[in-house]
Order: structure tokens, then sequence, then C-alpha cells
């Protein structure tokens, strides 16, 4: 899978890359590299360690920020309005809204890794050498990333329309 999301393959103790098979792979001599990421450590973390704990506080955090950063997004506006769009701005703004909308779905790593995943099938293969690595462990990992890219997705698209000039949107974008 071709993606801009920074992968890497984790090693074992004996060097062998970490992978799983592409459905697209009928012979399986092709693989899918691990993200390296937090959502991989909760998929090859064993249950009751450190590193699975690290990887759902980690995830419950950053959700929770999110929740926070929505909450204050609508507290700002009104009966109608509770995003604060302003009105009545010119069309330069409104063509630039659309486009970094455009942006920043291509931009969302955790989101568009998501959705390459769906093509990727658990193999019991990796068991021997992670055995916490569970079908399990696997979906809940995946759905911990694609929550993570939705909530980011959607808190720029308040974000960005929320903009009543070009340079603020921007300077939004990169912060």
């Amino acid at each position: 899978i071709d993606s801009d999301v920074e992968r890497g393959p984790l090693l074992n103790g004996s060097g062998k890359h970490l992978e799983i098979y592409d459905d697209n792979d009928t012979d399986n001599d092709d693989h899918h590299e691990l993200y390296d990421d937090v959502y991989s450590m909760l998929f090859l973390a064993d249950f009751p360690s450190r590193s699975f704990s690290f990887a759902v506080f980690t995830f419950l955090l950053k959700t929770l920020l999110f929740i926070l950063v929505t909450i204050d997004l609508f507290s700002d506006g009104y009966p109608g309005n509770r995003l604060n769009i302003p009105s009545g701005i010119s069309p330069l703004v409104r063509v630039a809204q659309f486009f970094m909308v455009l942006v920043t779905v291509a931009m969302q790593e955790d989101l568009i890794s998501s959705i390459a995943l769906v093509n990727v099938r658990y193999s019991d293969d990796i068991l021997n050498q992670y055995p916490g690595a569970t079908k399990t462990k696997w979906v809940l990992g995946s759905m911990c990333r694609l929550i993570d890219g939705m909530f980011a997705l959607a808190i720029n698209f308040c974000i960005l329309i929320g903009a009543s000039e070009v340079l603020g949107m921007f300077l939004n974008f990169a912060a």
C-alpha cells in the first residue's frame, strides 16, 4: 500500500519483518508492513502489559482532547449557528475553504491508513512472533485509528468553515 504515512518494518528478535497479508495477494508473496504508531502497538502488545496500557491511554487521551476541542468549538455559537460560521465572507475565502477541505482530507493520515487497511486481512502467522497479536486486537487497533482520523477530520472541518479570512484559515491549518 502506497501512502505518505510513515511506515516501517517492526523487527522481532530474529530480525524478520513483521507483516500481515494483503487481501489482493493470492500467493502471500506480498505483505503489508505495519505502521509505526500507537495503534500497531495496541495490536502487538500482550494484553496486560505496559505497552498495551500506554497505547490505550494514548488513544483515550487523544479522544478526550478531541472531545474538549469539540465542546469548545460548539460553545461559541448560538442557536441556529452553533459553530459560529461567519456570514457575508468573500468568495475568495469560500474558494480557499473548499480547497483546504480537500487538502485536509488528503492529509488525515489515520483516516487514510484505516481505509487502506480494509484490504489487509489478519493472518494467524503473526501469533508465532507476537502471541498477543490477536484478531480482536487487530480490529480494535483499526477501529481506534479510524475514530482518531474521523475526529481529527471533523475538528479541522469545523475550524476551516469558521474562518473569515484566508490568512487566518491557513494559520489555523498550519497549527
